[in-house]
């Protein structure tokens, strides 16, 4: 399978859980995360959006200066802390057919 790219909304927060988890992944080089990429013209595969209000519906695309993402999936969080993260994916750039594997 080939390499990917991911963003999101906040750099300290969301990278700092990919960072985390990839470790125990065997195909964790396949992520390459861009900081900064929601202020960059430049794409990426994929955006995540979190939010930690409970009910929040996310928007089903996601329009930025790279342009535009579709949402992909959710995964909500279960607790009294903890966020939801939304997961878009570029409407052009099609490298990855389905969704990382989980």
């Amino acid at each position: 399978a080939g390499s990917f790219t991911v963003g999101s909304d906040f750099d300290f927060r969301n990278k700092a859980l990919l960072d985390f988890y990839s470790r125990y992944r065997k195909d964790s080089k396949r992520l390459t995360y861009i900081d900064k990429s929601y202020e960059s013209a430049e794409p990426t595969d994929f955006f995540i959006v979190h939010n930690l209000q409970p009910g929040y519906a996310p928007q089903g695309v996601l329009v930025l200066k790279s342009g535009r993402y579709r949402l992909l999936q959710q995964y909500p969080f279960a607790g009294l802390s903890g966020w939801n993260w939304y997961l878009y994916q570029h409407e052009n750039l099609q490298r990855v057919s389905t969704q990382p594997a989980s």
